[in-house]
């Protein structure tokens, strides 16, 4: 007897079900490099990873390399917590940010991310990929020659606290108000 299904039914059944996630496992970790395995061939170089703490902390991390047969992964983050057989998820798509200028005077991470202790970061209504090319300072208006200092902790000729870089290129106009 074939059983008859009411799609009233099944379709929010379904729809109630989480997203699949493709993921591995950590096989070695060694200094800041992550060895996973499982996933190896649905990742490529520059793919992008989380690796799920002990704790349930998720460590965003990035594919620079396989070695026999298995991905090598550096963290975005501290690997406190990590160790063999923690899950590592694929994750899909490349990061972006959303800048707006309320982000001018705050201090971010590479991932735009604040550091600052200030509360979060509002996002802006167009979001600009992590990894992409610089534009061209021909083509944007608004742009012009400014200059940008960035100082560390490991930078030592900073007078602040570390040591500098010094940068002279094509910025937003809005970026160069800090």
């Amino acid at each position: 007897m074939a059983m008859i299904y009411d799609p009233s039914v099944l379709i929010p059944e379904i729809e109630a079900l989480p997203p699949f996630k493709i993921f591995g496992r950590v096989s070695s970790v060694l200094g800041m490099l992550v060895e996973v395995g499982g996933v190896e061939r649905r990742l490529s170089i520059g793919g992008r990873c989380r690796v799920i703490s002990r704790g349930g902390r998720p460590v965003p991390c990035e594919v620079v390399g396989f070695r026999n047969g298995k991905a090598l992964l550096l963290p975005y983050g501290t690997l406190e917590d990590i160790g063999l057989g923690c899950r590592a998820e694929v994750t899909e798509g490349q990061p972006e940010i959303h800048p707006t200028p309320a982000w001018l005077g705050r201090v971010i991470n590479a991932l735009g991310e604040p550091l600052d202790g200030k509360g979060p970061l509002p996002m802006g209504p167009v979001g600009n990929p992590i990894k992409a090319a610089p534009p061209r300072p021909a083509r944007v208006s608004g742009w012009g020659r400014r200059s940008i200092w960035a100082c560390g902790p490991s930078t030592p000729s900073c007078p602040a606290a570390g040591a500098s870089a010094w940068a002279s290129s094509p910025v937003p106009a809005w970026a160069s108000r800090c």
